[in-house]
């Protein structure tokens, strides 16, 4: 069940995948350093949605925006301390102000989130969420809490196999699979993850202990996709095509600097 919204997203993640392949075994800390020359900058999707992204001098993203239609945009500000993260998301449009914003903290132990509350724009804590890891740093289970619903309690657990996710369980399964290409950040273009429980942005900088080795093929749970991508002479990733079950497509370009 993703909307057009979620569909950009997801291709976007893929796309900034490529990027971020500091998310390796060297990388234990989080720094969200950058293992390649270049950087994801933006995407532009067929649908006309677009997004951008802006970086620190330590490679780590300080500023994410998405372009809806150019009817509104969604702008998300990374500010980075020494033991945590603060999100501060807002949306800027005809109907909205920048003056509503999201506030999202996430609290680091040896460089790797242990934890997150997610406060809204009146400043009540909505969200808590505590995150697992292994002795080798991988990601195994999320408990998610949301105030706003009493039975909204729940635990994701995570399979990892060869350096990658490929599994994910909750009240569904969902299965993934992986192509030969080393990870890269790519945005949201390949993103399995839902957003209330793993900000992607942040995951493919190491924020999250491990990340993943390859780039995902294909997903199989509620819904079904597969990722198909075209790559450059250097090996960067500048198109992803997410491909339905029933054979439509969502083309996405990508450019770096």
């Amino acid at each position: 069940m993703k909307t057009l919204r979620l569909i950009g997203m997801a291709i976007v993640a893929v796309i900034m995948s490529v990027n971020f392949t500091a998310c390796s075994d060297d990388d234990d800390e989080g720094e969200g350093n950058n293992g390649t020359s270049k950087k994801f900058i933006s995407a532009t999707y067929e649908s006309g949605d677009a997004s951008s992204f802006e970086y620190d001098n330590q490679g780590r993203i300080t500023k994410e925006v998405w372009d809806e239609y150019e009817l509104r945009q969604e702008i998300t500000e990374f500010t980075y301390e020494a033991n945590r993260i603060i999100a501060t998301a807002y949306d800027i449009s005809s109907s909205s102000s920048a003056d509503e914003k999201w506030i999202t903290n996430y609290e680091l132990k040896d460089g790797i989130i242990a934890s997150k509350v997610e406060y809204n724009p009146e400043g009540e804590a909505i969200v808590n969420v505590k995150y697992n890891y292994d002795s080798s740093k991988q990601l195994v289970s999320i408990e998610y809490s949301n105030s706003y619903n009493t039975n909204s309690e729940k635990l994701v657990k995570f399979i990892w196999q060869n350096g990658n996710i490929t599994s994910m369980i909750d009240d569904d399964a969902t299965e993934l699979s992986y192509t030969s290409l080393p990870y890269q950040f790519l945005g949201e273009a390949t993103n399995v993850f839902d957003p209330d429980l793993i900000n992607n942005t942040l995951f493919a900088q190491g924020f999250y202990g491990k990340c993943l080795t390859n780039l995902v093929k294909t997903e199989r749970g509620y819904d079904h996709y597969d990722y198909i991508y075209t790559t450059d002479e250097e090996g960067y990733v500048t198109k992803v095509i997410m491909e339905y079950e029933d054979g439509d497509q969502w083309a996405c370009y990508c450019s770096w600097k």
